[in-house]
């Protein structure tokens, strides 16, 4: 765990230093103040201001090249596992599927297109983007988090009175000593 936050760390910090390096870099050479560029964020920063700041680099073509092959990586592993969870999850929760994996993924294929129709509309895609980004990271986590606790309470709840009855998935009876339970709590 202390590695996958370090490293997710440390990728956040070299990241930064990348950003506003090359922002600073596009500022200096374009003589322009920092502030006009560092408003830019999401979309703005990966397709407008990144790409302006690159063309104005030494080996421009080179390093265009290879900055949207890194976004295509970047997409395409989002991509496989934003779409392996469902699949999972859905084989997983109706087991009759376990062996029709094609047909998990064709549903979840069908949905998730249907999901991401208002994107193509004539709508500015900040605006789809900021309403996806706000609701997702306001209303939707919250939402989540309540019924988290919800259920994994009342199940554990459920499943300790089963236990402490003795009919606990086929277990016999089993009663915890004492310290065990100080020490849990």
């Amino acid at each position: 765990m202390c590695i996958v936050v370090s490293c997710d760390y440390f990728t956040d910090v070299f990241a930064g230093f990348a950003v506003f390096a090359t922002i600073g870099y596009l500022s200096t050479e374009l003589k322009e103040s920092v502030s006009k560029y560092a408003d830019a964020s999401g979309p703005g920063l990966a397709f407008i201001t990144y790409p302006e700041a690159i063309a104005h680099m030494p080996a421009s073509s080179l390093f265009s090249i290879l900055f949207f092959l890194m976004l295509l990586a970047l997409g395409l592993g989002s991509q496989f596992a934003l779409t392996d969870v469902p699949i999972t999850s859905i084989l997983e929760l109706f087991p009759r599927f376990k062996f029709q994996r094609e047909l998990a993924v064709i549903i979840t294929g069908v949905v998730l297109f249907l999901i991401s129709l208002p994107f193509t509309c004539p709508v500015r895609i900040e605006v789809v983007l900021n309403f996806i980004s706000e609701y997702r990271t306001n209303i939707s986590m919250a939402v989540v988090g309540f019924f988290e606790v919800y259920v994994i309470t009342f199940s554990n709840l459920w499943t300790s009175k089963q236990m402490s009855n003795g009919a606990g998935a086929g277990y016999e009876a089993y009663v915890d000593p004492g310290w065990s339970t100080v020490i849990g709590w």
